[in-house]
């Protein structure tokens, strides 16, 4: 359950800070943002839960961890 927690803490700082962003800095318009697979807020928390998670390296933690448990 505290994955999710801190997920969901994520994805809403995720949202205002997108909301900041399009507001406050000088985009152009027509400037098109490359997508991505994962949102920001997913990769915030693979982040975060690896460094709660005890595991050495990012590598390993993706391989055992990652990779098997939270497609």
């Amino acid at each position: 359950m505290e994955q999710v927690a801190i997920f969901c803490d994520v994805d809403d700082f995720c949202k205002a800070y997108e909301e900041y962003c399009m507001h406050s800095l000088i985009m152009k318009k027509k400037k098109v943002l490359p997508r991505t697979r994962m949102a920001l807020s997913e990769i915030i928390t693979i982040l975060i839960m690896y460094h709660l998670s005890g595991y050495r390296t990012f590598k390993w933690y993706d391989k055992n961890h990652v990779i098997k448990y939270q497609k």
